[in-house]
């Protein structure tokens, strides 16, 4: 007969744990947010900054109102209801949230904004004119010697007037000088470069 041979009996050792004054530090795994801008894309918007390109978004397909974003949505909104308040002042913003949809659908009514030929801009003509009095001359420059002695002169206050024009197409700007209140007939102008009493 076989007797079992007896196992020797476990017996557990001590492990001596130092203490650690350092702090226990413990990372999170979790994603950090992504970044909102780069060097490169920073670049991007300063450049587009500089040469006075204020639409800073990269250009996309809109084809429907689906396509606005908020940002956009909102200057939407806002643009009908400054509409809104020019043509009734008792207008409010339900109401105007009451015509988005209407407004969203006209506008993208036979939308061709996706056209490959370049959109057709509106053309306005139309001409702008101007005139300030930006001086005095002398009326009578045989009898004064100088500048002083027309100035203390009372009667001599023949006032030199600037007219500017404007025309937008082509576009054009024009300034002259006149020696009588600029009217819609054609004035006779001066060169100031050539008188040496304007004060």
């Amino acid at each position: 007969m076989q007797t079992a041979t007896s196992l020797p009996a476990f017996t557990p050792r001590r492990v001596k744990l130092e203490r650690s004054d350092e702090p226990m530090l413990i990372s999170s795994r979790s994603p950090s947010p992504p970044t909102r801008s780069n060097k490169r894309s920073r670049d991007r918007v300063f450049t587009a900054l500089e040469h006075g390109d204020h639409l800073l978004r990269t250009p996309r397909s809109i084809a429907t109102a689906d396509d606005l974003d908020e940002v956009e949505l909102k200057r939407c909104f806002e643009i009908l209801h400054a509409c809104a308040v020019a043509t009734d002042p008792t207008a409010t913003l339900k109401s105007t949230r009451e015509t988005m949809e209407g407004f969203l659908d006209a506008v993208f009514k036979d939308w061709t904004g996706n056209a490959a030929d370049e959109p057709a801009k509106p053309v306005i003509d139309f001409v702008v004119r101007e005139h300030v009095g930006v001086g005095n001359i002398c009326e009578q420059p045989g009898s004064h010697r100088g500048a002083k002695s027309c100035a203390d002169a009372p009667t001599c206050r023949a006032v030199v007037y600037v007219m500017a024009t404007y025309r937008s197409r082509p576009a054009q700007l024009e300034i002259g000088y006149c020696l009588n209140e600029p009217s819609s007939e054609q004035c006779e102008l001066f060169c100031p470069m050539e008188r040496d009493d304007i004060r």
